[in-house]
């Protein structure tokens, strides 16, 4: 998974987790009212205020399930980004070799494309490039 992947699954997520924080609320307001009214009322019996009780804790197992569930989105999106290695990135699709190697690396043309060579549209997006050469450790003689 690449670091933008990560970024999109937390940043959606979160929109979820604003819906359930928004529900939660309504949830909460809704089993204090409805335990308001079931106290005030005289006419009550003792199932109506178990049942009124009950709703209640539901309420609250859900609150609590929700945002765990919050929580953990959060600790999974840290945990892979301190788990994406830049080695991870492209999987060997993109390495290129030179054999012979190249005495000398004078320029580096660097073009995103598709895979129909058309210029890839990033949409006003951010982008990361993670880029690694490596030398071969040879003496002087064989470098022109």
């Amino acid at each position: 998974m690449e670091e933008f992947q990560i970024w999109q699954i937390w940043s959606s997520n979160r929109i979820g987790s604003g819906l359930i924080g928004i529900g939660t609320i309504l949830g909460v307001w809704l089993s204090m009212r409805i335990a308001m009214n079931t106290r005030n009322n005289p006419e009550t019996n003792l199932l109506t205020k178990i049942i009124s009780s009950a709703f209640g804790l539901v309420v609250l197992a859900f609150a609590w399930i929700n945002f765990t569930t919050i929580a953990n989105t959060w600790i999974a999106a840290a945990r892979n980004l301190s788990d994406l290695k830049a080695s991870d990135i492209g999987k060997g699709r993109f390495i290129k070799y030179f054999n012979p190697p190249l005495g000398k690396l004078q320029k580096l043309d660097i073009s995103f494309v598709t895979y129909d060579n058309n210029p890839y549209d990033f949409n006003g997006h951010d982008h990361t490039l993670f880029l690694q050469m490596m030398s071969l450790n040879q003496s002087s003689k064989y470098f022109v």
